[in-house]
């Protein structure tokens, strides 16, 4: 190998016999591009092994990104026992990647002569991580100059960054991790609620007793008393073992239920309003007038003593839930709430970093590695009840990854966005990121 020039930049590794043509045509644009002397590429054969890894180790500890150019027949069987050439640990190519793997090194993925990119799962596992980052398409003409326009300006983009100073500052992080969140998250309103209702309930110590149909009501204005009188054999469940309870002198009625008629219906509005924001995107105001309009509603009625005649009309004379009812409620929904908010919902996250961003998109699925070159980070138009109100102030986001094998990711729900955003933009400053707020 030949170092054209001294102090390269940018290391070019490819096949000779796959793409030594366009290779020389990428070369001489970079170069005027770039600047003369600032690319690196094979110009006179391959030699000895020991000769190719002495010049491969000196050119990459002075390159700052290299560029992996793929033709066709860049995974071409090349061994009388018909192993790909990447697997021979001999192989200059493979010895190029790994090399710049071990540095830390931005890699672009090129492919030439409309070759598609190589199946990872085909690769050794020591140079697939190459090929979760930045990917461009170089094509002959009429398309040369422009693909190689936007080429030149990614490796300009990230021999920026790669030069950029990043002292390890608070202002400066090292790495930002964020999670998603499911809808399960905003169902907290449900068990808090229950909860409260059931304290309340419990704390009113007004007792249930089913009586019959035909129980006869009677006022003692002498006694002071309602005398309720029920025919032994009509006698239901719970007075029956009232009586056994009061006969060992123990609380006949141990159930509580408040007599107050809004306790229920306002536990209930929330459920099914929960219900309905879970199941139903509204972005914008709108989704915050129409859930405070309902809320309002239903608190100024309650407020006005409406339910009543609105439950009559209805057949219904009111809601009413137990304290039981509402601590087995809660009970059963904030340890589930806990597990998937704090445990499940933390198996898919992204971690970005100064130069790759490492995604897990669902649960027990495999972690990707992606350059953070022309990454884009999109903060999404919110749903203002479910994040602002529900959420505590977080935010749908789209990552979304540059390149021919550039994918977009969504992760719902994110908290502490405005933070993980900041951070985003301290770490990203002087690098081809975009994040819209």
């Amino acid at each position: 190998m030949n170092v054209v020039g001294a102090g390269p930049e940018v290391f070019i590794s490819y096949r000779h016999h796959d793409a030594r043509e366009i290779v020389d045509r990428m070369f001489d644009y970079l170069d005027k591009d770039l600047g003369a002397n600032h690319t690196f590429r094979d110009v006179e054969g391959i030699g000895s092994g020991d000769l190719i890894r002495e010049r491969v180790d000196s050119a990459l500890k002075a390159c700052k990104i290299m560029l992996v150019v793929i033709g066709k027949e860049w995974t071409e069987k090349g061994d009388l026992e018909q192993k790909r050439r990447l697997y021979d640990p001999e192989d200059y190519v493979f010895h190029e990647i790994t090399t710049a793997l071990r540095a830390n090194l931005p890699i672009i993925v090129v492919t030439v002569h409309n070759a598609d990119l190589p199946d990872k799962t085909l690769l050794p596992a020591e140079i697939r991580p190459a090929f979760g980052r930045l990917a461009f398409q170089v094509r002959g003409n009429p398309n040369f100059a422009g693909d190689m326009q936007s080429l030149a300006q990614a490796v300009k983009d990230s021999l920026l960054d790669a030069s950029t100073p990043r002292p390890a500052t608070a202002n400066a992080p090292v790495a930002v991790s964020l999670f998603g969140h499911s809808n399960f998250f905003f169902w907290w309103p449900v068990w808090a609620l229950a909860f409260a209702f059931g304290a309340l309930t419990w704390w009113s110590n007004e007792r249930l007793a089913i009586v019959p149909a035909d129980t006869t009501i009677q006022h003692d204005a002498a006694a002071k008393q309602i005398v309720l009188t029920i025919p032994d054999a009509s006698a239901t469940g719970t007075l029956k073992t009232a009586l056994e309870q009061k006969a060992k002198a123990e609380d006949g009625f141990p159930q509580r239920i408040a007599d107050n008629k809004n306790y229920g219906v306002l536990f209930t509005t929330g459920l099914l309003l929960i219900i309905l924001i879970t199941n139903i995107r509204m972005r914008g105001p709108w989704s915050l007038i129409i859930v405070v309009s309902i809320v309002v509603l239903t608190v100024l009625l309650a407020y006005m003593g409406a339910w009543d005649n609105i439950f009559t009309s209805l057949a219904l004379f009111r809601v009413s839930i137990s304290s039981s009812g509402y601590f087995y409620l809660a009970g059963v929904l904030f340890p589930a709430w806990l597990v998937v908010v704090f445990f499940f919902d933390r198996q898919a996250y992204v971690v970005f970093t100064p130069r790759e961003v490492r995604v897990r998109s669902e649960l027990g699925g495999p972690e990707l590695t992606f350059s953070v070159f022309n990454l884009t980070i999109t903060r999404r138009r919110e749903d203002e009840f479910r994040h602002w109100i529900l959420g505590y102030g977080s935010s749908d986001l789209t990552i979304q990854t540059a390149g021919e094998n550039g994918q977009e990711f969504i992760f719902f729900n994110v908290l502490s966005v405005g933070t993980k955003l900041h951070a985003l933009r301290e770490m990203y400053k002087d690098s081809p990121v975009k994040i819209t707020a």
